[in-house]
């Protein structure tokens, strides 16, 4: 399940950019045929069994998520103040380093979508996602202000 979020991605540089997907045909082919085989799973059945449960989520994803609260929650806090407040360039530090880049809109409705998408969840869905993002970083996304 998890091929999926790197294949949004390599579909992009195998597929549709010229470049990458040339370098990815001759450098990594065993890449390139992992995309063409991920693309074609349309035949394949989906049953419950083969999700995580969710009292599996925070021990399975945990240091993912403490990946993404450590480099991407503080950029796209940063990003929506920036663009909040009409700056033209996005200030943060990201793993002790300083980060400046110029705003992106699309993530501050990126932000947008995780807050409102977090606020209309059922109140027992909210403790879960919650409790799974307690001490990750990801907490920030919902809770500072911007």
């Amino acid at each position: 399940m998890g091929d999926f979020g790197l294949f949004g991605q390599l579909s992009q540089l195998t597929y549709f950019d010229p470049t990458p997907s040339a370098i990815a045909a001759e450098h990594a082919p065993r890449v390139y045929s992992w995309v063409n085989r991920m693309e074609d799973l349309a035949s394949i059945d989906v049953s419950d069994d083969g999700w995580i449960s969710r009292d599996r989520i925070a021990e399975t994803l945990n240091a993912l998520l403490c990946e993404i609260g450590r480099v991407y929650a503080p950029f796209l806090i940063a990003n929506a103040r920036a663009l909040n407040s009409k700056a033209a360039e996005v200030r943060t530090e990201i793993d002790g380093h300083q980060w400046i880049q110029q705003p992106f809109p699309y993530q501050g409705k990126c932000l947008k979508w995780l807050r409102e998408g977090h606020a209309a969840l059922s109140d027992s869905d909210r403790r879960l996602v919650d409790e799974v993002l307690s001490g990750t970083g990801c907490e920030s996304i919902f809770t500072a202000s911007i």
